[in-house]
C-alpha cells in the first residue's frame, strides 16, 4: 500500500478550502440593479415589447378629485424602442432622464408643435405608477395601473 505525503494532503485541502470560499463568496455577490434601468423595465412592462398603463386617479395640489369620465378610459403605452402612444391618438418619444424624471416629446401634435413635457415619477412598480407635473401653477399627480 502506498502512503501519501502529509505535504500533498495539506496542499489538496488548501486548494479545496480556497475553492469552497471562492464559490461561497461568488454566490453571495448580487449586483445592485441600476435604479434608472429598473424603472425602464417597469415602465415598459418588465421586458415585454411594451406596457400599457391605465389612468386611475388624479389629484390637484394634494386634494383628490372625482375621476372625470372623460379621463376614465385614458391609456398610454410605453414601448421598448423609446416611443409611446396614447388613447387620444398622440405619439411621441419618451426618455427616462433619471430614476425619478420622465420626459415625453409629442411628435404628431395636431397643431404642428412637437411639445415636450416633463414628469416627476412619484412611484413606479411593476403594476403601479404615479406621475406629477405642474399645470397652470398647480401640482397635478396622476396615478396609473398596468393593463394585463
Amino acid at each position: 500500500m502506498k502512503s501519501t505525503s502529509p505535504l500533498v494532503d495539506y496542499r489538496y485541502y488548501r486548494v479545496c478550502l480556497f475553492l469552497i470560499v471562492l464559490i461561497a463568496c461568488n454566490k453571495q455577490y448580487a449586483p445592485k440593479a441600476d435604479p434608472v434601468q429598473q424603472n425602464i423595465i417597469h415602465l415598459t412592462g418588465n421586458s415585454r415589447a411594451y406596457a400599457e398603463w391605465k389612468f386611475t386617479d388624479i389629484q390637484f395640489d394634494q386634494s383628490s378629485q372625482p375621476l372625470n369620465p372623460a379621463f376614465a378610459g385614458y391609456r398610454i403605452a410605453y414601448h421598448l424602442n423609446g416611443s409611446f402612444t396614447d388613447s387620444d391618438g398622440l405619439q411621441g418619444l419618451w426618455l427616462m432622464v433619471s430614476k425619478d424624471s420622465l420626459k415625453h416629446k409629442i411628435t404628431n401634435n395636431p397643431n404642428g408643435v412637437n411639445a415636450t413635457h416633463g414628469y416627476r415619477i412619484t412611484y413606479l412598480t411593476a403594476t403601479e405608477m404615479g406621475l406629477s407635473y405642474l399645470a397652470n401653477g398647480q401640482k397635478v399627480t396622476a396615478a396609473y395601473t398596468i393593463v394585463k
